[in-house]
């Protein structure tokens, strides 16, 4: 049926435009969800977070200065010892009783060496006797000579052969010593173990004042000389070692600030509790260790120092820190007061820079920024942007410039 009124014709129209407005709003382009960030300023820090570990800057060796039976050291590890406090006392093995065959072997002995030095002292009045003789015949030879009865030639040859009978004397001198000690040494031997009182034991004592690391032999027993019997140390002498991998150590200088924590902040109950250090030095020596993937990395361990406690919560840490302890350590290679900042999720590769998307009334525009250092989670970039300026993190692949955009309901 036509429409033949007027009041027809006004409801086609309104019908007509609602349609075509049902149409654009279905049709228009919808506002895409993004996470936000913002250009912000404050301090900008690029460090290297590694896990590293306490150790003593001097550890003592105690070991054993003799051999014999070690007393049972009361000792335990954590105990603190003074300067020359006595901490092992080490008795003398007493000497093994023979048996009646070994007894009587050695009494053979002694009997033999006995002969020998009797015969040794034999030979050493027969060569005082024989050097008398010799002595006497150069006196006659010599007077012979000057009187013109015997030659020159038989005077040098008496007084050659008494030089020979000195020698031989001395020899013999030699030869009743040595048989005399021998003999000596055997008797030693048959003396009981029990004729004399037993020697004193050995002190141990330590040599500085420092706690006890290790107790390496606690129960009693026999010692070798040069055994090690505990380890000391002074647990206010620790310093953190870290391993980083060349190319990180290459950015590292002597002097730079580090934090150190036990525990992460996010594995922490509260605040996590963190010690200041400094780098005292890097290593001039690499190291192949291979990753968790199975990649050989070249590393080179730094040394760091322990700073002055601080608040009490650092002093309780320092304190119960102990040797070879995990510890999570920063080491901070660039610090920047007032840097204009933005989040590194909001960066991405255009052209040989790096751009971010700003969004301007609701609409996202492509903005090239220069970065100037690199952090964790933030990048220091020169002051092309504007303060609280707010831009796209993780921008999806589609995003065009010019693109309508919201922030995600409980996002950035």
């Amino acid at each position: 049926m036509k429409p033949t009124t007027l009041k027809g014709w006004l409801v086609l129209v309104a019908l007509a435009a609602a349609t075509v407005g049902v149409l654009a709003w279905a049709l228009w382009p919808r506002a895409l969800e993004v996470d936000l960030g913002e250009v912000d300023e404050g301090v900008f820090e690029r460090s290297f977070t590694r896990d590293g570990k306490t150790r003593l800057r001097e550890r003592h060796a105690v070991t054993a200065p003799v051999a014999g039976r070690l007393e049972r050291i009361a000792l335990r590890e954590g105990d603190a010892v003074q300067r020359g406090q006595v901490i092992a006392r080490i008795v003398p093995l007493a000497t093994a009783l023979l048996d009646a065959r070994a007894l009587d072997e050695q009494r053979e002995r002694v009997a033999a060496l006995s002969a020998q030095w009797q015969r040794a002292r034999l030979l050493l009045k027969q060569a005082d006797v024989t050097l008398a003789q010799a002595q006497a015949d150069l006196a006659r030879a010599e007077a012979l000579a000057a009187q013109g009865f015997v030659s020159p030639l038989q005077a040098e040859a008496q007084r050659l052969l008494m030089r020979q009978r000195e020698a031989e004397r001395d020899a013999a001198v030699h030869d009743e010593s040595a048989a005399r000690h021998q003999l000596a040494l055997a008797q030693v031997a048959l003396q009981p173990a029990a004729a004399g009182p037993m020697a004193a034991p050995t002190l141990v004592r330590a040599p500085l004042d420092a706690r006890v690391i290790r107790v390496t032999r606690d129960s009693e027993g026999e010692v070798a000389q040069g055994a090690t019997l505990l380890e000391l140390g002074d647990l206010e002498q620790l310093e953190v070692v870290v391993d980083l991998l060349t190319e990180e150590a290459a950015q590292v200088r002597p002097g730079m600030t580090a934090r150190l924590g036990v525990t992460r902040a996010s594995d922490a109950a509260g605040p996590a509790v963190m010690l200041a250090a400094r780098v005292q030095r890097i290593d001039p020596g690499a190291f192949t260790k291979v990753s968790a993937l199975g990649v050989e990395e070249q590393r080179v361990n730094v040394v760091l120092q322990l700073m002055p406690l601080g608040d009490a919560a650092s002093q309780d840490l320092r304190l119960r820190l102990g040797d070879a302890w995990r510890i999570e350590s920063q080491i901070v290679v660039l610090r920047q007061e007032r840097a204009r900042r933005v989040p590194v999720s909001a960066l991405f590769p255009s052209g040989e820079g790096m751009a971010v998307f700003a969004v301007h009334n609701g609409r996202v525009r492509q903005q090239a920024v220069t970065v100037l250092a690199r952090g964790t989670t933030h990048a220091w970039v020169a002051d092309t942007l504007a303060l609280r300026l707010p831009l796209v993190l993780y921008p999806p692949p589609s995003l065009q410039p010019g693109q309508r955009v919201r922030a995600r309901p409980g996002g950035g």
